[in-house]
């Protein structure tokens, strides 16, 4: 949370810090403290907060955080009223961690929960971490990033990444999937899904552009035709602002495939109702199904942006023979579904030749192995993460036999 102003008005240019990755040291810069009511650090209600070894550390759904206060104690409080503008926030939104130096330096470090087996070994790892204090350098070092950040207090030199002066002049000031710009240059990007926007400082005008899905029958702002359409927005200090749309009306077919019974769509939709005839299935609503009689069978499919199609109707007949599967030969193919990326492992009784091949919905070969002498616990690893979303085969054969797996890419 920045220094809070004493008075209605902004406050700026109040802290000085380093930062690399998910690591952080800020500091409250001592010149800017008459006007301004000190250092705090805000935590939300939602996360759950836990103190150990003079560190905070915060657990958010999907990420965990530490902080320490360097120099002297610390105190966390609940939030006031009087801690918002005016007087007039919300007195239970959170909680505050207080310096007893506003001055001091503030170490921070974030990570994703997906990296550590729980809470408590994130908080293990950043105990051990190297946090020093030599004259006015601080210096911490992070094991997860592997980075060593040194902040000096009293501003004699700059801040350091990895014992390297911090660079002033860099090739640019943002960039990362959501905002980028140039060092030096006037425009700035920002980007959200299939959204973006031009901020031109010089010209003192915005450029965006959006990507908009429709379903038939709907409008958009008005338009109920693809195209491309602009719209022009003047602010009240004279700001010029141009955000062009390019609209798209969706139109799909969902493709079925039948594997054995089990039929299934060859994309990835967030809806699915399963029809028999001219009625819908009760309960089928996965993105496969399993067909206990003979007949005309279709799927009703909705997509992301809301819309939907049915396929077309199909007679699928029911089989009762099973003669595809191997007799004896177990495999398995983790994980699944996956994001591109699996194995295939020979579980037990390998036969002396196969054939591994990977095939899309229209049966066009995407990838084939021809596999001489597998022994047990043998993994053929697959990466085919440049595929879009849908589902594929997997056709496993020797010379008599053959089977088919589904392989779901998300």
């Amino acid at each position: 949370s920045p220094p809070r102003s004493t008075t209605s008005s902004q406050t700026y240019n109040t802290e000085w810090g380093v930062q690399d990755k998910g690591v952080m040291v800020l500091q409250h810069l001592p010149e800017s403290e008459e006007n301004t009511k000190g250092q705090l650090v805000f935590f939300s209600k939602s996360l759950n907060l836990v103190e150990k070894g003079g560190w905070v550390f915060a657990e958010a759904a999907d990420a965990y955080c530490a902080v320490k206060v360097v120099q002297g104690e610390a105190t966390i409080r609940e939030t006031t009223a009087a801690d918002f503008r005016n007087g007039d926030g919300n007195s239970d939104s959170g909680n505050f961690l207080v310096p007893e130096n506003y001055l001091s330096p503030i170490v921070f470090e974030v990570s994703a929960k997906e990296s550590y087996s729980s809470f408590e070994a994130f908080q293990e790892e950043i105990q051990q971490n190297i946090l020093t204090e030599n004259g006015p350098a601080v210096t911490y070092q992070s094991t997860a990033y592997q980075d060593t950040l040194t902040l000096y207090t009293d501003y004699s030199q700059l801040p350091e990444i990895n014992g390297t002066p911090i660079n002033l002049n860099p090739d640019f000031v943002y960039q990362s999937p959501f905002i980028n710009g140039d060092f030096g240059n006037s425009k700035i990007t920002i980007s959200k899904g299939s959204k973006n926007l031009v901020l031109d400082f010089n010209l003192n005008t915005t450029e965006g552009e959006e990507h908009v899905t429709i379903c038939p029958g709907e409008e958009y702002n008005g338009w109920s035709v693809a195209g491309s359409y602009q719209r022009s927005f003047i602010s009240s200090s004279g700001n010029d602002s141009i955000l062009t749309t390019h609209l798209t009306i969706a139109s799909f077919i969902p493709t079925l495939v039948m594997n054995g019974n089990t039929l299934s769509s060859n994309e990835v939709y967030t809806a699915y109702q399963w029809y028999y005839s001219a009625g819908p299935i009760p309960g089928a609503t996965n993105p496969d199904y399993k067909i206990k009689w003979s007949g005309e069978y279709y799927l009703e499919a909705t997509n992301e942006a809301g819309c939907t199609f049915r396929s077309d109707k199909t007679f699928y007949k029911l089989t009762t023979s099973n003669s595809i599967e191997f007799e004896k030969f177990v495999y398995s193919i983790m994980p699944n579904p996956n994001k591109g990326i699996f194995n295939f492992r020979f579980d037990s009784n390998p036969p002396k030749k196969i054939s591994l091949r990977l095939i899309n919905s229209l049966g066009q070969i995407i990838e084939q192995r021809d596999i001489k002498n597998p022994v047990i616990n043998q993994m053929e690893y697959f990466n085919v993460s440049y595929l879009k979303r849908g589902v594929y085969y997997l056709i496993i054969s020797d010379e008599k036999n053959k089977s088919n797996q589904k392989i779901v890419k998300w």
